[in-house]
């Protein structure tokens, strides 16, 4: 009951709302949206396209190395079939807020872990940062520089340094 009522007073304050109480496999319309953007463009071999919808701070590793990665990335993947979220942190519409939704990932050659960072940019949702896991190990991380900046020892999760973003 008390998660109900919490959900009926987040659900109205934002439409970019990721999770304000909600199940916890209940992803917004906005997220879903934006990840499934994200999926066409990687199967359509569009990285160009998901560099350029991204955050500056996604794109600070150079076009040619996000699109080398992404290329490689497909070819050893294959086509990115569906996603299912299993967590997300909240969000508000409020600029540079930081969204961050975990799931799993089906592509044509194999299921993986996935984190996807989202930072609300002009009113959109727009790509901060990749991650893929598969069997708890690390495959790929985007950009890949965000390495050097997590602050792990506070979260089971690793989760950037939000001051790293402002």
């Amino acid at each position: 009951m008390r998660n109900a009522k919490l959900y009926a007073l987040c659900a109205p304050v934002s439409l970019l709302l990721i999770a304000c109480g909600a199940p916890k496999n209940q992803v917004s319309n906005t997220a879903s949206n934006s990840i499934d953007q994200v999926r066409k463009l990687f199967n359509q071999n569009a990285c160009e396209g998901i560099y350029a919808q991204s955050t500056a701070f996604f794109r600070t590793q150079p076009l040619a190395d996000w699109v080398g990665r992404c290329d490689k990335l497909r070819q050893q993947l294959g086509d990115w079939q569906t996603f299912e979220s299993e967590s997300a942190d909240a969000c508000s519409s409020k600029p540079k807020s930081i969204c961050f939704v975990d799931g799993r990932a089906l592509f044509a050659k194999q299921k993986v872990e996935m984190t996807i960072g989202w930072r609300v940019e002009a009113g959109q949702l727009r790509l901060l940062f990749w991650a893929l896991k598969q069997s708890g190990k690390n495959m790929e991380r985007f950009p890949p520089r965000l390495l050097q900046h997590f602050d792990a020892p506070n979260s089971p999760k690793l989760r950037p340094a939000l001051s790293l973003m402002a």
